[in-house]
């Protein structure tokens, strides 16, 4: 994965970036079982968390949104991991792709370790069992996912006033 910009290290940071730097760094990405690193060998942000902080009051915004909806939405784990690897993959975004991969394949218990983060085929079993729209998705580990044998649910939810 190519790097399109410079890591900001946290040495670097002014204190509004460094606000966002932590809540990204520290949150509630950085808790519970780590499939992917968000920051760096010197402690920079990857992926889309690093350009966030080019911007940091847009960044803040950004981060918020997704963790309410990586953490407060009402799509199981499976659901919600399978609507991002399918996005990812539509998008071409190899950061959600390889880091989401990795958390697709450790939430759908259904889903054996098939393929290994970066393989490319579905196995035959799985293959022939391909919804017309899963053949098309071209992740991995997504089509498998969708091939699992049981559909993705929303958990219910109360509605919430943001007011």
């Amino acid at each position: 994965m190519v790097n399109r910009l410079p890591g900001l290290t946290p040495d670097r940071l002014d204190p509004e970036q460094r606000e966002l730097y932590d809540a990204i760094a520290r949150g509630p990405r950085s808790r519970g079982p780590q499939h992917f690193p968000l920051v760096d060998a010197d402690g920079a942000l990857l992926g889309p968390f690093n350009a966030m902080l080019l911007a940091p009051g847009l960044g803040a915004a950004l981060q918020e949104v997704g963790a309410a909806i990586r953490f407060h939405g009402t799509l199981d784990a499976r659901a919600r991991e399978l609507a991002i690897l399918v996005v990812a993959s539509r998008w071409d975004s190899a950061f959600e792709r390889s880091s989401h991969e990795a958390v697709g394949l450790a939430t759908d218990s259904r889903t054996p370790n098939w393929p290994p983060c970066g393989g490319a085929t579905t196995p035959p079993s799985r293959a022939r069992r391909a919804s017309s729209y899963g053949s098309r998705v071209s992740s991995p580990t997504a089509t498998s996912m969708m091939n699992s044998g049981t559909k993705p649910r929303a958990r219910s939810a109360p509605l919430r006033s943001t007011s």
